[in-house]
């Protein structure tokens, strides 16, 4: 009985089924075929524009390697243009758009300023210095009092 019992409840419960299709693709050949760039991609000297990608690690500015660079800047959100300058660093220049109120431009930047656990975790995992490109300076400003000073005089 309890034989027929135990088949009966087998038979009759849910099963996982496993699927046929896999993955079989790096995430390097999907960036590939869909032409998506990389801050991590551009050699010492070369320019691009991305919205998103700066955090914070022990006090210091990084960029992340994996941060997706956009085509051109953006004219209506903050924005940053990066330069890749050797010793595994970044220059960037904060770039207000054009419909972007003063406002929310003050509020973005101080967010920036104040959000400092951003580069604490990659897919649940540290951040390793590979990852990251340092950030020489902002504008030409090297620290946060500089920075706003720059932008609000």
């Amino acid at each position: 009985m309890k034989t027929l019992v135990l088949a009966l409840t087998l038979a009759l419960s849910p099963t996982v089924a496993l699927s046929d299709f896999k993955s079989d693709m790096t995430i390097q050949d999907l960036r590939e075929w869909t032409g998506e760039v990389i801050l991590g991609d551009l050699a010492v000297g070369e320019i691009g524009y991305f919205i998103s990608g700066l955090c914070w690690l022990d006090g210091q500015l990084f960029a992340k390697k994996e941060a997706v660079l956009v085509t051109q800047e953006t004219k209506s959100l903050l924005g940053y243009k990066i330069i890749r300058i050797p010793q595994n660093k970044v220059s960037v220049e904060a770039i207000a758009g054009e419909r972007l109120e003063e406002s929310y431009f003050k509020d973005r930047l101080a967010t920036l300023l104040n959000d400092q656990k951003e580069c604490n975790s990659h897919r649940n995992k540290p951040y390793l210095p590979q990852d990251l490109l340092a950030v020489d300076n902002i504008n030409g400003m090297e620290s946060s009092t500089e920075l706003i000073r720059y932008f609000f005089p």
